[in-house]
């Protein structure tokens, strides 16, 4: 988050002040990797190994893969961020041992997270979809990865090899999207009477992995060809359409008695959860009208 933040920051204001120069290719791409699979990546997968076991009621111990998992993960990180300030033959090495070990670090994590869940009881549908997150995350970086070692061995610049809108997908909206939809109906039912773990889990999971899908069946089409659109909005919808289930089935914008609450939350703590619903209200609507306006040919 530290090395993203000013990199989209200055990129920003590049794009409004071309007199303070050009903004290189690989910052975007750069910025776009760091925030995704860097900060919230890495979030998911130091608190996932808290959360799954506390979710199996089991004692909370580091896992023997939690050291490998780290140093994967920070010198994959490491070997991104130092790649593009290399040049020749390091630039490609960086960009390659930079792939194979953060597909490593989040298969570890992943496989961790499904042996942990399936020993989960009571396990429920909405269980999976930090099972399918975790997987979404290194299925991307794996394809990535793949791209950069044809680039590599072809002796093309791994830059080139630029990933469509399918790989974040899977790391935006099937990685970071499925664990947050997937803690929050485990957690949420904690807080707030009147709500059952797990209710609508099935609907939300497929509705989000659909959606993925739908972003990587649109690797198939040019990005700005109709068919690729039409994919991508249907892709948006299918999110879209899961945030909206998942919301209903934690009840979000049920008003609820103080006296009510399952734990006792103080007011700020209460206007917390409210403005993180409204947040995420604004952002499907979003989505809604994003997709239906790309559907109807409105550019």
């Amino acid at each position: 988050l530290g090395v993203a933040t000013p990199i989209g920051a200055i990129s920003l204001f590049r794009l409004f002040a071309p007199a303070a120069g050009s903004v290189p290719a690989i910052w975007p791409r750069l910025h776009a990797h760091l925030q995704i699979f860097g900060f919230a990546g890495v979030l998911i997968m130091g608190v996932g190994h808290h959360l799954i076991l506390r979710f199996a009621h089991r004692p909370i111990r580091r896992p023997a893969s939690a050291p490998w998992v780290l140093g994967l993960a920070v010198l994959g990180l490491g070997s991104r961020i130092a790649a593009p300030i290399s040049g020749g033959t390091a630039a490609s090495l960086l960009w390659l041992s930079s792939g194979i070990a953060e597909t490593l670090a989040f298969g570890v994590f992943a496989f961790w997270v499904t042996t942990g869940v399936r020993a989960t009881e009571p396990r429920f549908r909405s269980d999976w979809l930090m099972v399918s997150g975790a997987w979404w995350f290194a299925a991307a970086l794996a394809i990535e990865t793949a791209g950069i070692g044809t680039a590599v061995a072809a002796g093309s610049n791994p830059v080139a090899a630029t990933p469509g809108p399918g790989l974040y997908a899977m790391g935006l909206f099937g990685g970071v999207f499925g664990w947050l939809l997937g803690v929050a109906m485990r957690v949420v039912p904690m807080f707030l009477t009147g709500r059952t773990v797990g209710r609508m889990g099935g609907a939300v999971l497929a509705g989000l992995n659909g959606g993925v899908l739908l972003a990587l069946l649109a690797e198939g089409w040019p990005a700005a060809s109709r068919p690729a659109q039409i994919l991508l909005a249907l892709a948006d919808l299918g999110v879209a359409a899961a945030i909206l289930a998942a919301g209903v089935a934690l009840g979000a914008w049920r008003p609820q008695p103080r006296q009510a609450m399952a734990l006792q939350v103080d007011r700020t703590e209460t206007r917390f959860f409210r403005f993180a619903f409204v947040c995420a209200g604004v952002a499907t609507a979003g989505l809604f009208v994003g997709a239906f306006l790309t559907l109807a040919g409105v550019s």
